[in-house]
């Protein structure tokens, strides 16, 4: 779940900090692909990391098309982009995307 390149020493660090039910959240994440997509009505964003080995391109590709909207490949990036090494790139995606909507009041 994370970059290939992430330090051993980073991880160890991590991996203790989770909380001890964490992997069943991937259980929840996946069954949440049935989601309605037409009753949400705020705005989203989709983002997908090159290499996730949970949900590859095409599910993101496909998740943004439910809602109508582009999306976001952070590269480098494994499933647990927020833990990765590629961390401040998937944040500098939201921060732009939340800027974009304000500016453009979507």
């Amino acid at each position: 779940f994370i970059f290939k390149a992430f330090p051993d020493s980073m991880a160890k660090y991590i991996h203790p900090k989770l909380d001890k039910v964490s992997f069943i959240n991937v259980y929840f994440e996946i069954y949440k692909l049935f989601v309605d997509s037409t009753k949400i009505k705020c705005p989203i964003i989709v983002i997908g990391a090159e290499e996730d080995i949970i949900f590859d391109f095409k599910v993101i590709k496909e998740t943004a098309e439910a809602y109508g909207i582009g999306f976001d490949i952070i590269e480098g990036a494994a499933h647990n982009i927020m833990l990765d090494l590629t961390w401040e790139d998937a944040a500098r995606v939201i921060f732009n995307r939340i800027q974009e909507k304000i500016v453009n009041k979507e």
